[in-house]
């Protein structure tokens, strides 16, 4: 028992170093530009976008049923592209906003526990990411039971996203007050 509760030490402190070099404005922004090259130049080029269209990852949540009408509509030609997308860049994209969003969170609470949080995210989104890869890829069978974990996967990922968003806002309203009194 001591000697794990040493080992967890050790790797905290060493987590919080890397956080103390790397969590800077500089980083902030060379991972902002990255996150907006990627949604604004990239996404658009393999993933589903026609009217009505829109990539799985992106919604809430979805039932099989749900999943597989949107997979039957988007046609042959923009499953393999959505495919080539995830394996592309939805691969690398989440270690892009992994960063960002621990990054951020490090420098506006000074705290190791909270820029962790994204690592959470970034698992549950490569597990979503391997379960739509094989909904698409083996369409038109339907695997129910990989539909239904696929969604919930999203949806965690998306509540997530949201804690760690309003505890970013929550910092910077903070950050705000203590610069007014």
């Amino acid at each position: 028992m001591i000697q794990m509760s040493a080992s967890s030490g050790r790797v905290r402190k060493k987590i919080r170093k890397l956080l103390e070099k790397y969590a800077s404005g500089i980083n902030l922004g060379v991972l902002f530009g990255l996150i907006l090259v990627v949604n604004l130049l990239l996404f658009p080029l393999f993933m589903p976008s026609a009217e009505g269209l829109k990539p799985l990852d992106v919604r809430f949540c979805y039932t099989p049923d749900d999943a597989y009408d949107m997979i039957g509509a988007y046609g042959d030609n923009t499953r393999d592209r959505y495919i080539k997308g995830i394996i592309i860049l939805d691969f690398i994209y989440p270690v892009i906003y992994t960063f960002f969003l621990g990054f951020t969170l490090f420098l506006l609470y000074r705290k190791t526990a909270p820029s962790l949080i994204p690592l959470l995210i970034l698992a549950f989104d490569y597990i979503e990411n391997t379960g739509i890869i094989i909904l698409l890829s083996t369409y038109p069978d339907r695997i129910t039971l990989v539909a239904w974990v696929t969604s919930i996967f999203t949806s965690l990922k998306w509540i997530l996203v949201l804690l760690v968003l309003a505890a970013i806002m929550a910092g910077l309203l903070r950050k705000f007050l203590l610069k007014l009194h």
